[in-house]
């Protein structure tokens, strides 16, 4: 993700772009902050097991996706 912060002098504005997303702040600090925890938290080490543990369970859904059942599974 290309994550960078650009000044709108016009606005009073600064935008911190992630790739085609922008967000706007009032000022260069809270955009810096919002950069540096959103960096942080995407470079923190992620476990897949305990994001799954949480999940909600869907089995209709698990059925579609995992083909299970009879014949060909379609998801619209």
């Amino acid at each position: 993700m290309n994550i960078y912060i650009e000044d709108h002098s016009r606005q009073d504005r600064w935008w911190v772009h992630l790739d085609v997303w922008m967000v706007s702040f009032r000022s260069l600090e809270e955009a810096t902050d919002f950069v540096e925890r959103l960096n942080a938290r995407l470079s923190a080490p992620h476990s897949f097991a305990l994001i799954q543990d949480n999940v909600p369970r869907m089995p209709a859904l698990e059925t579609m996706l995992h083909g299970y059942g009879k014949g060909p599974s379609v998801l619209l």
